[in-house]
């Protein structure tokens, strides 16, 4: 008997077992509630407005779809990494981090310039000599006040992803040079379940602000609302994705918090 060949069948067996069961289970806990209290756009933004809050984004009502995916974070390989050249990047745990042998100079400063951050990620995240698989990583955000610049996997025809686990973090000295990365990744990417309805930005603004947690502090500024992804289950080899809104807002003594909101199960994600 081949006992190499059974062992093998067991552990893909059993690796496909627990996706399979992992999804059952999230489909009999979710029973998909639904959100009181709102009536319309004015009835939120008029909520906010009554404690100073603002808005830099519009505040839609519309509901979007997204299909669930499944991953592999395991596919990057330390010697991928010498074919990066002007650093030293180091592998671990699935993360590549790295500092450069010298400051990059961008061109950028205190401020958002759109039209920049766009040929950064064309000429620069996307350069096979300073990134491995940097084309996947097109959307981005920008965080001057935390010396930042944060681009996003995409995943296929679907969102970005939200919550560090597919990202390229650079980190800049006070000119606002590139002096660093961390690098997270999702290989083999593909559908597991079909689309489903995740809430609107006025529902996800309406649950981040209800949980004691995270209410928002009144004079607070609502910077950005993007949808994308969350990590909802990280299995041995493989993790599963959950659409999610990411809410970046600024507190009236300057700090930048960014939140992620659960577009299906319609709750803030913990981390």
């Amino acid at each position: 008997m081949d006992f190499r060949r059974i062992q093998i069948l067991l552990i893909i067996f059993f690796a496909l077992f627990n996706i399979y069961l992992t999804y059952q289970i999230y489909e009999k806990i979710n029973t998909n509630p639904q959100i009181a209290n709102i009536e319309s756009d004015q009835d939120v933004q008029e909520q906010l407005a009554n404690r100073g809050i603002s808005l830099e984004v519009d505040l839609s009502a519309d509901r979007v779809e997204l299909p669930v995916i499944l991953s592999d974070p395991n596919t990057l390989t330390s010697s991928q990494l010498s074919d990066l050249v002007y650093q030293d990047a180091e592998l671990e745990d699935g993360i590549i981090e790295s500092q450069f042998d010298k400051a990059i100079p961008l061109r950028l400063d205190s401020k958002v310039n759109q039209k920049l951050l766009e040929q950064i990620q064309r000429e620069f995240i996307a350069n096979e000599d300073y990134f491995l698989n940097g084309h996947e990583y097109q959307m981005y955000q920008y965080l001057p006040a935390n010396k930042q610049l944060v681009f996003w996997q995409k995943l296929d025809d679907s969102g970005p992803i939200l919550d560090q686990t597919g990202e390229i973090r650079l980190f800049l000295n006070n000119n606002y040079e590139v002096v660093g990365y961390r690098q997270t990744y999702q290989g083999n990417v593909s559908v597991l379940a079909e689309k489903r309805v995740a809430i609107s930005k006025e529902e996800a603004l309406y649950v981040l602000d209800q949980r004691l947690e995270t209410h928002l502090p009144a004079d607070s500024t609502i910077l950005n609302m993007d949808m994308g992804y969350h990590r909802f289950v990280a299995l041995d080899d493989s993790n599963i994705y959950f659409p999610a809104w990411k809410i970046l807002y600024e507190q009236p003594d300057g700090t930048i918090h960014a939140e992620l909101i659960d577009g299906v199960k319609r709750q803030v994600v913990t981390r």
